[in-house]
């Protein structure tokens, strides 16, 4: 039977493996471990990882439980297993296990983090910003939760507070194209339209596939009356979601706005083709055959 030393050579392998994107024989290397040694950590917890990146939650949350019985103040396992439950839509059983791993992980800002995106996934906003406070004290270079703060300070209406965190996490993330949206957003929110702008643009740079921020940059750049712009805008949008009505009817709106109506009510009635129950795509076709004033 191979020794310690052995049995960890073969999860080195395995996980090379993993981390190349084979993940069968990457599996298998992670189960010839376990039939040699049930317990062993590294193994159930990379397998469990694994299990998680396929979408196979109820796998994942037995490997990660199972790592848990062999090392209890193992922080790492109490993170990921919230991200798990997060991802399986157990709201409530991602909460109690962060809530389980604090003791283990008071200097720990990705399970401050973790558990602030549980909270407020539940709908409890000021015990999230708490969370996300807790992982910013911890790590104020913390991407992640300088965005998750800055926005839930955002929503809770402290929107000078989440623009300084929005701000911080962009510097801290200058590539991070979901804090630059977020920082949009809050920009947008305050009135600060043409840095909200330059945000989105910069987010879309960034992601060319963040729908919202093509979205929120149509839209803003139709209010300034950049036309052309505008409905490049949307219309990168569109190419990423098609089927969603609210994007042709915002495009429709900017038509609209700049008195093409033809172009206008074809966008309400896709939108329309799309939800036929979509009321103000209906009374937005309407003004399209009003007379001009």
């Amino acid at each position: 039977m191979p020794d310690d030393s052995e049995i960890m050579i073969m999860v080195k392998q395995a996980l090379e493996l993993h981390q190349s994107g084979r993940l069968r024989d990457a599996e298998e290397g992670y189960r010839a471990v376990l039939a040699i040694k049930p317990e062993q950590l590294d193994a159930l917890h990379l397998l469990g990882l694994m299990a998680y990146q396929q979408g196979k939650y109820d796998s994942a949350i037995d490997l990660i439980r199972r790592a848990m019985q062999v090392m209890p103040q193992s922080v790492d396992l109490y993170i990921n297993l919230g991200k798990v439950y997060l991802a399986a839509g157990r709201v409530d059983d991602a909460i109690a296990i962060y809530r389980q791993g604090l003791p283990f992980g008071q200097d720990s800002a990705d399970l401050y983090n973790g558990f602030g995106i549980a909270l407020r996934e539940k709908g409890a906003l000021d015990p999230a910003i708490d969370a996300f406070t807790r992982a910013v004290q911890i790590r104020p270079d913390h991407p992640d939760a300088c965005c998750n703060l800055g926005d839930s300070l955002r929503l809770r209406g402290r929107v000078d507070e989440a623009i300084a965190m929005l701000q911080r996490a962009v510097s801290v993330a200058p590539h991070s194209g979901e804090a630059q949206y977020n920082f949009g957003v809050a920009l947008q929110q305050k009135g600060l339209t043409e840095q909200a702008v330059n945000a989105y643009q910069r987010a879309s740079q960034l992601n060319p596939a963040l729908m919202q921020a093509w979205a929120n940059l149509g839209v803003l750049l139709g209010s300034l009356r950049k036309y052309d712009q505008a409905v490049a805008a949307l219309k990168r949008a569109l190419a990423l979601e098609p089927q969603l009505p609210e994007l042709h009817h915002m495009l429709g709106q900017v038509h609209l706005e700049h008195n093409q109506r033809d172009a206008a009510a074809r966008c309400f009635r896709q939108a329309l083709s799309l939800r036929p129950d979509f009321t103000a795509a209906a009374n937005s076709l309407k003004l399209t055959s009003q007379p001009a004033t």
